[in-house]
């Protein structure tokens, strides 16, 4: 059975895990295989575990996790949204942004925003988000890769 739970620092190595499979996998065609590689050579850094302990939330299938997304209560911003690729296109991705759009209502959150990568804009489209226009997203690594900045409103 499947169950979403906040993550600890502990979990940010499978974080970075789950982050750099998503990426490789489901990415290919939107993104070059350089901009691919220079994305997913994030390290392990103290601020990384720091994001992962404070925003991140993971999904488990009998206690593995599997997906991951994280939720910045403070900005309403949605990021890190990623489900490995042998349970990919089984409804996670919309569970764990379910979970995370509760998370935002809960903490008072009129709306939601995010930058969605080329790949994933029909999906968060399909689930109320709205944007058309891309942008380039900087990475704090340096790496710029193009995006939608999205955002929907919570009801």
């Amino acid at each position: 059975m499947l169950k979403i739970r906040r993550a600890t620092r502990e979990d940010a190595p499978t974080a970075l895990e789950i982050r750099r499979l998503a990426i490789q996998h489901q990415c290919l065609g939107a993104y070059t295989a350089e901009q691919i590689q220079r994305w997913t050579e994030v390290s392990l850094s103290e601020a990384y575990q720091d994001w992962v302990a404070r925003d991140y939330h993971l999904a488990c299938l009998n206690a593995q996790p599997i997906a991951s997304g994280a939720l910045n209560p403070s900005t309403g911003e949605v990021d890190a949204l990623f489900v490995l690729p042998d349970y990919a296109r089984q409804g996670l991705g919309q569970q764990m942004l379910a979970h995370l759009e509760a998370l935002a209502r809960q903490a008072g959150l009129t709306q939601l925003r995010l930058e969605a990568t080329l790949n994933a804009v029909d999906f968060y489209r399909r689930r109320g988000f709205t944007g058309e226009q891309q942008a380039l997203h900087q990475s704090s690594t340096g790496l710029q890769l193009a995006c939608v900045p999205m955002t929907k409103a919570l009801t």
